[in-house]
């Protein structure tokens, strides 16, 4: 049977479903967001979107299905309690669990499992400046190549690792299985990735923060890179190695953190888009609810304000600044310092002793005091800068400004 005829330029009124795809569609969206997807979208579309819902579901139950066939095939993978199987970059991956995990963290130990494969397997190498804060690059004598192939093969296999193309279309393939290396066997440029998640799986840090090898070609007395990068696509062989800080390589790394990467010459000098300098972060942050506040503001309630200026919304915490806190942690571990200005007041579940955090009253920043108590944002904001060992770069914040990865 066919349905009904559409008017010509109409789409069909009714479209055969299969029922599979309509009980994911059900039960992944909630009824109020299936409501307002069928006031505003035809027919068709809804049928697509189901197919699209249910598809996504099955492939991510076929991933589950596959990292329980990779823990029965080779149980070794997943020894120990700090690994189990994620669903990332299109794939079943082992991952390693990690209670404090960052992006810097993940691409530092990435970094960390290919130089430390390569030293013990005695392959020179040094680091070059590649065009991605959150990947690092390795390069590598091309005549070396066999060797350092076994080397990371025997790495991915101690803790299980994958490789991939960068740039490439293919999905990252078990560095611990030998087919994977004899497919890349003339790959100009690997990537090597050790997948990291949290305790709960929410955040799962991979391939952007892999650790990519390049296979430099010996000309003469240089060596030529396989691809472009930020500074020089040629060095001189004989050059000697030099030791720089992290921060020549990423953006993600404090320029205050120890030298500890070796390079040729041609990649140690700062660049212009370098910030050599200490970057902080100030907050102004309130607690409207506060009875000792409360008291502080309604004996001054007689001055006049604006209904605007006035209003319990411009004073109402709803904890942002726990999340905007996070946020800095997560994306931005190069500042130095963070200073919350606050009105004598501390956020119940701040800890005031971490490290590179310190709560400042307005008390300590108001060259006069007589003025105080002042709810005035932009007088506040006025006296930022006298703020005891503040960085003469520094990033002002609200509360509800919240850090995320490109």
């Amino acid at each position: 049977m066919t349905g009904p005829t559409p008017t010509p330029g109409e789409p069909p009124r009714a479209l055969a479903e299969p029922t599979g795809f309509v009980e994911v569609y059900r039960r992944v969206l909630s009824p109020q967001t299936r409501r307002a997807i069928a006031t505003k979208v035809s027919p068709r579309a809804r049928h697509q979107l189901k197919q699209w819902v249910a598809r996504a579901a099955r492939d991510g139950h076929l991933s589950e299905r596959r990292g329980e066939r990779l823990a029965r095939r080779q149980p070794e993978l997943l020894a120990g309690a700090d690994r189990v199987v994620v669903t990332a970059d299109r794939g079943p991956r082992v991952a390693r669990i990690g209670a404090s995990v960052t992006p810097l963290m993940a691409r530092l130990d990435n970094l960390t499992a290919v130089t430390a494969a390569l030293d013990e397997a005695g392959v020179p190498h040094f680091r070059v400046r590649g065009e991605s804060h959150r990947s690092s690059v390795v390069a590598v004598e091309a005549t070396h190549r066999a060797q350092a192939c076994a080397a990371l093969a025997a790495a991915c296999g101690r803790v299980p690792g994958y490789v991939s193309v960068p740039e490439g279309t293919g999905q990252p393939a078990a560095g611990f299985e030998t087919k994977t290396w004899d497919r890349l066997a003339d790959a100009p440029v690997v990537r090597l990735t050790w997948y990291w998640t949290d305790p709960q799986r929410r955040l799962v840090l991979g391939q952007a923060y892999g650790c990519d090898v390049e296979f430099w070609t010996r000309e003469g007395d240089t060596l030529v890179a396989p691809r472009s990068n930020a500074v020089a696509e040629q060095v001189t062989v004989a050059a000697p190695l030099v030791l720089v800080p992290e921060s020549r390589f990423t953006g993600l790394a404090s320029p205050s953190a120890p030298a500890t990467a070796w390079t040729r010459p041609e990649f140690a000098a700062p660049r212009p888009d370098d910030v050599p300098f200490p970057v902080d972060v100030v907050y102004t942050w309130v607690d409207g609810t506060d009875p000792a506040w409360l008291r502080r503001r309604a004996e001054v309630a007689g001055v006049p304000y604006h209904a605007e200026a006035a209003s319990a919304a411009r004073f109402l915490s709803r904890d942002e600044l726990r999340y905007s806190l996070r946020s800095l942690h997560l994306f931005a571990p190069w500042v130095r310092h963070v200073y919350v200005v606050t009105d004598d007041q501390v956020p119940a579940w701040l800890d005031p002793s971490a490290s590179g955090l310190r709560v400042v009253s307005h008390r300590e920043i108001f060259t006069d005091p007589t003025v105080l108590p002042t709810y005035n944002s932009h007088a506040i904001e006025s006296q930022l800068h006298h703020i005891d060992g503040l960085s003469e770069h520094f990033l002002y914040f609200n509360d509800d400004v919240f850090l995320g990865t490109e």
